[in-house]
């Protein structure tokens, strides 16, 4: 998968010359993993992106090169005997690659840019913080988890050194499919929301589904085209 996902974007570096653009972009995430435990957490994006554009259509190939922060909340009771509460959070620092297809279009009487998306991401994690505390009732009594047993250590390398049994480090390496849409504000500025869905898992546990899905809303800001002016777009 890896070698796949770097021969497509080498495509699109290397994709319709004639034309192309290069953005500076930010803004923020909103992920949590694929199951019904865990809830959404906010955390941020930052990066460059390059668009490239051919003479004769209006497809468009986009690869970029982004700072990740996203994690997952947990947050919840035991309704066993006794009761019980227990508290998860996770912050993941990565290096994310986005890559996908578009195609762009005018709407609004031909004000406004449009390019609806669709492709692929890689992910490689490179720190974190993880953390939990609370206590979980057996029916022979209490079981009392130390307040913070996982707080601080990174989860990409120290969380298996604890000795607890089951549990891994964090897997470094995550990939999945993203739809999105950016909108053209002005000439230079333009909005995106965009979507994620993970399809590798990043952490072992048979408690979790810890696949991520992950929200975006971006601002960004383009820089002048290479050449001369864009191919004509269809209007909707």
């Amino acid at each position: 998968m890896k070698k796949v996902f770097l021969t497509a974007l080498l495509a699109a570096f290397s994709f319709g010359g004639a034309f192309s653009q290069l953005s500076v972009t930010a803004g923020g995430t909103y992920s949590k993993w694929q199951d019904d435990f865990t809830s959404y957490r906010a955390g941020f994006n930052v990066g460059a992106l390059y668009q490239a554009l051919s003479d004769s259509t209006p497809f468009t190939l986009t690869g970029g090169l982004q700072l990740l922060n996203r994690g997952v909340c947990l947050n919840g009771k035991k309704d066993i005997e006794g009761g019980g509460e227990y508290k998860f959070r996770v912050s993941l620092y990565s290096v994310h690659v986005p890559l996908t297809v578009g195609y762009k279009l005018r709407c609004c009487h031909n004000t406004v840019l449009v390019n609806p998306q669709v492709g692929l991401y890689a992910d490689y994690g490179v720190y974190g913080r993880i953390s939990e505390d609370g206590e979980i009732s057996h029916l022979g009594g209490v079981e009392h988890y130390k307040q913070g047993k996982f707080d601080g250590k990174n989860p990409y390398s120290e969380i298996q050194k604890l000795e607890y049994q089951g549990v891994k480090n964090f897997e470094r390496f995550d990939w999945g499919l993203h739809a999105g849409v950016q909108i053209g504000l002005s000439k230079h500025i333009y909005l995106y929301g965009g979507y994620d869905y993970g399809m590798n898992k990043v952490w072992e546990n048979i408690y979790f589904t810890p696949k991520f899905s992950s929200f975006y809303l971006n601002l960004g800001y383009l820089f002048t085209p290479s050449v001369r002016k864009e191919p004509v777009l269809k209007e909707i």
